[in-house]
């Protein structure tokens, strides 16, 4: 009787061990419940940042297609970016705390540089 309570002691523990490994390994393993919530967590923010890229590759399409073919938005930035002006345009640019501001003015033609005009 005994040896069979010891017995049954034996293999209570053994699956008990093998059941407790088991576990860990589903949990802490490669393959397990451990890895699977980081992969989870790493796919949502590659796809969050896909998303960003994506939005973003379309802004730059957009500005693309503009710079073919959109003189008005070429000016825009040609006078934004670089401070251009037409024939007739006076630049006139400001600092103001370290940065530069620029204005424009519209001279008629003829009018620059005469008696009179503005500078």
């Amino acid at each position: 009787m005994r040896k069979r309570a010891r017995i049954r002691s034996l293999l209570s523990f053994a699956l008990f061990a093998i059941f407790s490994i088991s576990l860990l390994w589903l949990i802490f393993g490669d393959h397990g419940l451990l890895q699977a919530y980081r992969l989870r967590t790493e796919l949502l923010r590659m796809d969050m940042e896909n998303e960003g890229l994506r939005k973003e590759n379309e802004v730059l399409r957009v500005e693309i297609e503009a710079l073919k073919s959109d003189m008005r938005y070429i000016e825009r930035l040609a006078r934004e970016k670089l401070g251009m002006a037409r024939k007739d345009e006076l630049v006139f640019m400001f600092e103001r705390n370290g940065k530069h501001m620029t204005s424009t003015t519209v001279l008629p033609l003829g009018r620059v540089g005469q008696p009179g005009s503005a500078p």
